[in-house]
């Protein structure tokens, strides 16, 4: 029979906790890292696609078709552009930040269920080892 000391077990679990925040420490750092760049590249799609709807001239086109007035009666200013900017933005943002926790959580599934050795797409994400 093995007996520890309360001072053997708080100095393992110190060190076992100590570990873990070691081994988070790079994958948070990778993570934000990954999400700084989707940060950018969101922001020039964004911008980028606003760019075009205004030289497509989309704007006038809604105008023609009666969708100002309601907007104005609404308080609303029609920038079609400015909108469809903002969606492809925060759209690029959230695929990163998916990126990003799929990093720090160490999931590789896309899918309900994926191939063997892949976890299911839960909150339990328990790896099958086959």
């Amino acid at each position: 029979m093995i007996v520890q000391t309360w001072g053997d077990v708080l100095n393992q679990s110190l060190q076992e906790l100590w570990g873990g925040v070691l081994m988070f420490v790079p994958k948070f750092v990778i993570a934000l890292i990954i999400f700084i760049i989707g940060w950018v590249i969101a922001v020039a799609l964004g911008k980028i696609v606003e760019q075009i709807v205004k030289a497509l001239k989309v704007d006038l086109a809604l105008k023609s078709l009666g969708v100002e007035e309601p907007l104005d009666r609404a308080g609303m200013k029609l920038d079609a552009g400015a909108f469809l900017g903002g969606l492809v933005r925060w759209f690029v943002i959230l695929v990163f930040v998916l990126a990003a926790s799929y990093r720090i959580f160490e999931r590789r599934c896309v899918g309900i269920y994926s191939s063997s050795n892949c976890c299911r797409f839960d909150f339990g994400c328990r790896r099958v080892i086959s």
